[in-house]
């Protein structure tokens, strides 16, 4: 029996990559479990500061990035079986059929065309042109297609960052003097000093503290420093949107053909 519901390779696809960011989500989990970096008070040896010091014992597994891959491959395929049955369900040629990507908006035209995606007729068309792919435009699906590109030369090995120390304050004869919180530095390298600071009364050299850690993708590479996973729900988010925004095209087509 045939299933006839619009876009299902490319809802199968965009499935695959939620499983798989579960999948990460777990790995992630583990690994901040295992208190893979800590924050040690050392004794600076030029002064009579302390250096709060990032110490890495473990490494982000290199396993991550296959799986980043596999999301990021889903997700941006999904894309390129859209446009193939957008095409087909239009009545034109599927072949040689993907979603088009350009550098900036002039470009856009003649990506159209290059990816054969005209062939779905000029309101899909200006569905393609409203959602900007290209640089400059939305920057979160033209990430998705660079993501893509990058992961067939090199892993998208993700990065920690620390993002500061829950409920912990430095505090002298007269209180508090600082609270450790929401304090953003990385990509975190082993011996990395994130301050200097004189004796306090709650600190000793050898005290270490288990710093929040976040995941991200190279900056370099996507242009931001969002959370990993959170960053992959909004490429699925976007993604979901724009199938739906199709299935109503074709449904508004559908209807003007039976009219």
């Amino acid at each position: 029996m045939m299933n006839n519901e619009n876009f299902l390779g490319a809802k199968l696809k965009v499935k695959r990559a939620k499983t798989h960011i579960q999948e990460l989500n777990k790995h992630i989990e583990d690994y901040l479990k295992s208190q893979p970096i800590k924050v040690v008070v050392e004794k600076d040896p030029n002064s009579p500061n302390y250096n709060w010091t990032l110490r890495v014992k473990h490494d982000v597994p290199l396993c991550f990035a296959a799986i980043i891959g596999d999301i990021i491959h889903n997700l941006r395929a999904s894309l390129d079986l859209l446009a193939t049955e957008l095409v087909a369900k239009s009545d034109g040629n599927p072949k040689h059929v993907y979603f088009p990507f350009a550098n900036d908006e002039n470009s856009l035209d003649e990506m159209i065309n290059k990816r054969h995606i005209d062939r779905a007729g000029d309101k899909a068309i200006a569905l393609i042109k409203s959602l900007k792919p290209y640089k400059g435009g939305n920057d979160l699906l033209r990430a998705l297609h660079d993501l893509d590109i990058i992961d067939k030369h090199r892993s998208l090995i993700p990065v920690a960052h620390y993002a500061g120390i829950k409920y912990f304050q430095i505090v002298n004869a007269s209180g508090p003097i600082l609270t450790i919180k929401d304090m953003h530095c990385g990509p975190i390298r082993d011996g990395m000093i994130l301050m200097r600071m004189p004796p306090a009364n709650n600190v000793k050299v050898g005290q270490s503290f288990e710093p929040v850690i976040k995941l991200t993708l190279d900056k370099e590479v996507i242009g931001n420093d969002d959370e990993l996973i959170q960053l992959l729900n909004s490429i699925v988010t976007m993604i979901e949107e724009i199938i739906s925004m199709f299935e109503e095209h074709l449904e508004a087509q559908s209807g003007e053909q039976s009219s």
